[in-house]
């Protein structure tokens, strides 16, 4: 996954814990979504027809923890940065990118299955210096 700090806020200090992937409806995000979304939810988007950022403020609205936006039609490894419209509206939840390969896998889990996914969204540390990182065990650190 790549975050998007130019469409959603940065993700917090810590992880994130029994969160439920569910997938958006309407897909794209561009209209008020219908999902009835609970505290712990994490909504997954599909790429194109309106801005990220419409899309990542209609999650937000909808209720959603986290969204995450995908190209699940083209499947492909690259990752996307997203950036905000020329409203320079920001959405007030974190938001990121996930390959279309690994989008598809989720879409087609969430859309044919009847199993949930849960998530633990772990900690990033990638561009924090050591001496900047609380003391944590390993598992959550490296």
């Amino acid at each position: 996954m790549q975050p998007s700090h130019s469409v959603g806020v940065p993700f917090p200090k810590y992880s994130y814990k029994k969160a439920t992937l569910v997938y958006a409806y309407p897909a794209h995000g561009c209209q008020p979504l219908k999902n009835n979304l609970g505290p712990n939810e994490v909504v997954l988007l599909e790429r194109g027809e309106c801005s990220f950022v419409e899309k990542i403020i209609n999650a937000e609205n909808a209720g959603a923890l986290i969204a995450l936006v995908t190209d699940s039609h083209a499947g492909g490894d690259e990752f996307v940065d997203m950036v905000t419209d020329a409203t320079q509206r920001q959405a007030g939840i974190p938001a990121g990118y996930i390959t279309g390969a690994s989008g598809r896998r989720l879409r087609d889990f969430l859309l044919y299955s009847e199993g949930d996914i849960r998530l633990t969204i772990p900690l990033n540390h990638t561009l924090a210096m050591l001496r900047d990182v609380p003391s944590k065990p390993p598992w959550e650190l490296w």
